[in-house]
Formats: structure tokens, C-alpha cells, sequence
């Protein structure tokens, strides 16, 4: 078993939200925290470095802004995966800001294009335990709640609930919750 010397949280600025051998690991190694989320945590000394940006629409776009100011190439597979990193944080796009635009068009301008990105995210095949799953969610939604122009969904499946909660957000929920 590997040691890890560093932890690095990515958009997880809560140890509650996190695994508890992790959460344990965190309490002996130094850890970074990098986040668009506001934290009202008070970081114990050996949190070395935490950068939080609320007025970020996603965690991708500081990660992005790492790159730029660091002046590192972003090699086309971690510009694809920064890219769908931006577009589900964003919730395709409904909770982006100007800066998330202007960071798309730089990605685009180094040959990263949202159309490809958006193909990618559509391209999975689902094996047949996980589409009935996903089947299932919308079959069995229990409460409908909406708010304002918001939709939010509670189903319950058994297998694959991220998957089938990522179903009913793309049948046009803004929220889901899946209970196992």
C-alpha cells in the first residue's frame, strides 16, 4: 500500500463530504483545498494552501485559471476533461457567469470546443442493469416539488443512483435526489 504525501480536495471543501480513511488521512498529511464553494471551516495547521473562489460557476474554471496563470500547456485530454468538469458543475450552462464564457472561448482557441465536449458527455453506452436503473428512477418519482422556475425530483432505485439522478436531471429536473 502507497502512502499518499499530499491530499489535494478539488471542489470538496467539507471533510464531512469526503471518505472517512481519507478524512483520516487528512488529519496527518498536508492537505489544499481548491473550491468554488464559501467555507465556514476553520482549517487546522496542517492545511497548507486553500483557494476559494465563490464567484467562480465552477471549480473546472479555477483549475483553468491555474493553467493560464501558470503559464502550463493544457494537453487535450485535460482540457476535454476541464471542459466537462465546467459544463455539469455549471449545470449545462444554467449557472454560468461572463467568466465562465470568456474561459470557454479560451479553451476553444487552444482547440477544446464545447460541441465535442457536449458529444463526449452523450456518447456513453449504458450497460443493461444501469439503463433499467435509470428507467426505474423516472419510473418510480415519488414527490415533484417546484419552485419558482426550479423542478426538483425524489426517486428511489437500488443500483447505479448517480447515474439514475444524472437521468432525471437530463429529463429536465434541476435537483434530484435518489434514495437507496
Amino acid at each position: 500500500s502507497v502512502k499518499p504525501e499530499l491530499i489535494i480536495l478539488v471542489d470538496c471543501n467539507n471533510l464531512l463530504n469526503i471518505d472517512p480513511a481519507i478524512k483520516e488521512l487528512c488529519g496527518e498529511l498536508p492537505v489544499i483545498i481548491i473550491d468554488h464553494h464559501e467555507s465556514d471551516m476553520n482549517f487546522s495547521s496542517n492545511y497548507k494552501f486553500w483557494y476559494i473562489d465563490p464567484t467562480a460557476s465552477s471549480n473546472a474554471e479555477i483549475l483553468l485559471d491555474f493553467y493560464s496563470i501558470l503559464q502550463v500547456p493544457l494537453e487535450e485530454t485535460i482540457g476535454y476533461l476541464l471542459l466537462v468538469g465546467l459544463i455539469t458543475d455549471t449545470g449545462q450552462f444554467k449557472f454560468a457567469n461572463s467568466e465562465t464564457y470568456i474561459r470557454l472561448s479560451a479553451l476553444e482557441q487552444s482547440g477544446i470546443y464545447v460541441k465535442d465536449g457536449l458529444a463526449l458527455m452523450q456518447s456513453r453506452i449504458y450497460d443493461m442493469s444501469e439503463r433499467i436503473a435509470r428507467i426505474k428512477a423516472a419510473m418510480r418519482v415519488t414527490e415533484l416539488f417546484v419552485l419558482n422556475e426550479y423542478v426538483a425530483l425524489i426517486s428511489h432505485v437500488s443500483s447505479h443512483q448517480a447515474s439514475a439522478a444524472r437521468a432525471l436531471v437530463e429529463l429536465g429536473s434541476d435537483l434530484s435526489f435518489i434514495i437507496a
